[in-house]
């Protein structure tokens, strides 16, 4: 009797540990590749928009961009998405994830997608710089938080090179089968995309 009662294990008690898994640790220079990797991805999607623009739309475009994300994405969010919404989603979360979707994809392609119609990929890559500055900027104005003085100067040196790379492209006697349609106004539409981009990042 004093065996068995030995045995059983006290409904109180706490379970054993389960074993834990040991973490991944990737080999020394793989984050350096990815992240070298992203930004050939990145940089280059602006040279592949613009050579597609040419026999697509910008609607079409928008649209075989989200088809193949959501394809590649599918089978990934198929296994976490249900769990982690249980997991946090709160009531009144689709007001926020609405906002989400408005900046980005649907605003930031839809500008990013028409500018390149009109300036040039290279551009359209430097404008995408101030990103970072415009998040800041963002949070100064709507969060209270402080910017400092650097990236201010940072700010204003981006607006500045923007302006002077938009207004200073040379002669149009003189410029290349290539150049910009219409530099200005696409250029402000990049803007306008780094503008939604900004919205989205202070809303995640």
């Amino acid at each position: 009797m004093e065996s068995a009662r030995a045995a059983t294990p006290n409904p109180g008690s706490n379970p054993p540990d389960a074993p834990r898994r040991t973490p991944f640790v990737p080999p020394a220079g793989w984050p350096l590749l990815a992240m070298l990797a992203a930004a050939l991805l990145w940089g280059g999607s602006f040279a592949a928009m613009r050579v597609a623009l040419r026999v697509l739309n910008p609607w079409s475009l928008i649209w075989v961009r989200m088809a193949v994300g959501l394809a590649l994405l599918v089978p990934f969010a198929a296994l976490r998405l249900p769990r982690d919404l249980r997991a946090s989603y709160q009531k009144g979360d689709w007001k926020l994830l609405a906002l989400l979707v408005a900046c980005e994809p649907c605003l930031y392609f839809l500008l990013e997608s028409n500018a390149l119609r009109f300036t040039t990929s290279s551009q359209a890559g430097v404008i995408v710089a101030a990103a970072p500055l415009l998040v800041a900027l963002g949070a100064w104005l709507f969060l209270g938080e402080r910017m400092s003085a650097a990236g201010a100067a940072g700010l204003t040196l981006t607006i500045a090179g923007v302006a002077g790379l938009t207004l200073l492209r040379g002669s149009p006697a003189n410029a290349p089968a290539a150049a910009p349609a219409n530099a200005p106004l696409g250029n402000t539409l990049e803007m306008g995309a780094m503008i939604a981009e900004g919205g989205y990042r202070h809303r995640c």
